[in-house]
């Protein structure tokens, strides 16, 4: 079955590598060698394409010095070593100020409306998840995959599987939740939708799929980020 894996990028990223040592991750490897091999579709399943899906850090907003340089260099990877397999769709972040309500701890009942109010900052990422529902559609009605295999619990996705299982119920549909264990469950909205639902990644299995810490190039190869 030809197969298209589409991944939302900061439910990946918050899922299963903040905070681990396996960011320098390959994750075209990660699909073919172990996600799609453990579904009940992987020995049919030729995987065509992945789909990245992220926004660019805005370096203001940024907790490291390095995580601007750090994502570049992770885009740069996967561009050099799939440069036609890989597709990286970007989004963008908003960075408001805005007013919120605040809980008061010794007054946990007041309604919303009578909480008082501070001036926060709201970062939001705009565009990514609506640009992910859009692929799988249209590559759906367009005939360009047997299967999609989509690798994110946010819920703002179900209507365009809604719409794919509605028009084209001979498409498989496979659910990977970015986790690395099974604590997140999967939305159940989602997951009645797919065939298949892979409910977290292993350690051993990101682990198993890193980059080497330099990956060359013709002109300019790329280096692992000193602080991953």
């Amino acid at each position: 079955m030809k197969t298209i894996v589409y991944v939302d990028g900061y439910n990946f990223y918050y899922g299963c590598l903040k905070g681990t040592p396996y960011k320098w991750l390959d994750i075209v490897r990660l699909f073919k060698e172990h996600i799609l091999p453990s579904s009940s579709f992987g020995v049919d399943s030729d995987l065509t394409r992945l789909n990245y899906f992220t926004a660019d850090i805005l370096e203001r907003a940024a907790r490291s010095p390095d995580s601007v340089s750090s994502q570049m260099r992770y885009l740069r990877a996967l561009n050099l070593t799939y440069p036609d397999f890989v597709e990286v769709h970007k989004g963008f972040y908003t960075l408001l100020p805005m007013k919120a309500h605040v809980i008061d701890p010794d007054h946990e009942k007041l309604r919303l409306r009578d909480s008082p109010e501070i001036l926060v900052w709201k970062m939001e990422e705009k565009q990514s998840d609506v640009r992910l529902a859009l692929e799988v559609f249209q590559d759906a009605m367009t005939g360009a995959a047997d299967q999609i295999v989509i690798c994110s619990n946010d819920t703002d996705i179900a209507p365009a599987i809604e719409k794919v299982r509605a028009h084209r119920p001979d498409i498989k549909i496979g659910l990977v939740i970015p986790t690395r264990d099974s604590v997140r469950r999967p939305n159940k909205g989602m997951a009645d939708l797919a065939d298949w639902v892979r409910t977290h990644i292993r350690d051993e299995e990101l682990a198993a799929c890193q980059y080497p810490k330099f990956i060359p190039a013709k002109r300019k190869g790329v280096t692992k980020p000193e602080s991953w």
